[in-house]
C-alpha cells in the first residue's frame, strides 16, 4: 500500500522519536520509489521492527458490514 507523502513523513517522525529510532532502512522495510518495481518477498518475522500497524475502517464501512467487523472494544483489547 502506498500512502500520501505527508502521512509517510508523520509516521517516520513518530517511529524515529517514539519507537527508539525505528526507520525503513533499519527495519528492512524500504520500498522502491515506483510501485511497479515492488516485488513480493518471502515473509520474515524479524522484518519490520518492534511495533504493530493497525488499519481501522471509517464508520460507514462498519455500519454497512456490522456483522463482519470487530467492535472497537475488541480491536483495542
Amino acid at each position: 500500500m502506498r500512502l500520501a507523502d505527508r502521512l509517510v513523513s508523520a509516521a517516520s517522525d513518530f517511529r524515529r522519536d517514539d519507537l527508539g529510532g525505528s526507520s525503513d532502512s533499519k527495519d528492512g522495510t524500504v520500498l522502491p520509489s515506483l510501485w511497479e518495481e515492488h516485488e513480493v518477498e518471502e515473509r520474515d518475522p524479524e522484518r519490520g521492527g518492534d511495533y504493530l500497524c493497525v488499519h481501522l475502517r471509517r464508520k460507514d464501512y462498519v455500519r454497512s458490514r456490522e456483522g463482519q467487523v470487530s467492535k472497537k472494544l475488541n480491536v483495542v483489547c
